[in-house]
């Protein structure tokens, strides 16, 4: 659970990244079309609370695109529970995946490598956009054990 003032750093973080995006006429990608401010914001957020959650301090990073967000993890957060953890093609195989979910509070799922994401039957296309990996939270790790690959 964050803090409100941890939600506040963590909002400004996520609104200078939308700022900087936008001053470099960076387009919302994978054919993302809806409020980009709002989704940068819940994202920093949702990298603060894994960061919290694994003991360690969060970088609060701004222009590092495709880099980990937290301690070689990448952590994607999906606005509401039933929904599954988002894999797109070019996300690299190696790297941990960290399913949060929520606006706040937020709900840290679970995780998974991006090469045993990337399945046949986890393939699909959403909302008009790219098809990409949807992976069920049934087949994630527990969260608890990202304590030991990134120890």
């Amino acid at each position: 659970m964050l803090t409100p003032d941890e939600m506040l750093a963590a909002g400004e973080v996520g609104g200078r990244r939308n700022v900087e995006a936008k001053a470099a006429g960076l387009p919302d990608v994978h054919g993302y079309f809806g409020n980009g401010l709002e989704i940068h914001v819940i994202g920093a957020q949702a990298e603060l609370a894994v960061a919290r959650f694994l003991g360690v301090e969060w970088e609060a990073t701004i222009n590092t695109f495709k880099a980990p967000d937290v301690l070689g993890c990448q952590v994607r957060c999906r606005s509401r529970y039933g929904y599954d953890l988002l894999i797109r093609r070019d996300d690299k195989d190696a790297e941990p995946y960290v399913l949060v979910v929520g606006t706040g509070p937020f709900y840290i799922v679970g995780w998974i490598y991006g090469h045993e994401a990337k399945r046949d039957e986890w393939l699909a296309e959403h909302g008009k956009r790219e098809r990409a990996y949807f992976v069920p939270k049934d087949a994630l790790r527990p969260p608890e054990s990202l304590h030991a690959i990134v120890a």
